[in-house]
């Protein structure tokens, strides 16, 4: 037994005749060139041979949207998500000149391509079109509000300028199905 309590040894042989390993006991199949070591909780894989933790085989072809899905402990197959694996989406609304201490009017914008429904986070942030000056960036514009159209088909939204002066700005969104 080793200075710390532990049994440390190691077998190797075929990967079919590997045995209940004592705890702190190295096994290493030959065959599948896999490191396998003994634990209160049964016999774990430690890795393959050529690299540092265990490799998940991932089999099939994917198609837009899946995602690799564990089937069992070291394999996976490409699924689709139970949100639909739908893409994210963006938009840039150019919102031209917004006056000082002032919100825009409520736009509407619609998607190209509706979402499957309103199961959807979307942010949004606004970029000043001007330079500003003396390399200063220190105004404040910025998404008031965001509000979701019926059926995933867009959302409505707010640009408040709370700077002192009139503001050219860009609204940016990135929409997410959950």
């Amino acid at each position: 037994m080793a200075p710390n309590g532990f049994f440390v040894s190691q077998t190797e042989d075929l990967q079919a005749n590997m045995p209940v390993l004592q705890v702190g006991q190295h096994y290493f199949a030959t065959d599948t060139q896999l490191l396998f070591v003994g634990t209160t909780g049964g016999n774990i894989l430690v890795g393959p041979s050529q690299g540092i933790g265990p490799t998940v085989t991932v089999t099939g072809v994917p198609t837009v949207g899946q995602v690799p899905t564990a089937t069992a402990p070291w394999s996976a197959t490409w699924q689709t998500p139970a949100s639909g694996g739908a893409a994210p989406k963006t938009a840039r609304v150019a919102m031209g000149t917004i006056a000082s201490a002032t919100p825009s009017l409520v736009t509407a914008y619609t998607w190209p391509t509706a979402f499957a429904d309103n199961n959807y986070t979307i942010t949004g942030q606004v970029v000043i079109a001007e330079t500003p000056p003396a390399g200063a960036a220190t105004a404040i514009v910025c998404i008031g509000s965001i509000q979701l159209q019926a059926s995933g088909v867009g959302f409505n939204f707010v640009v408040c300028n709370a700077d002192g002066v009139p503001h050219n700005v860009v609204a940016n969104f990135i929409a997410i199905h959950d």
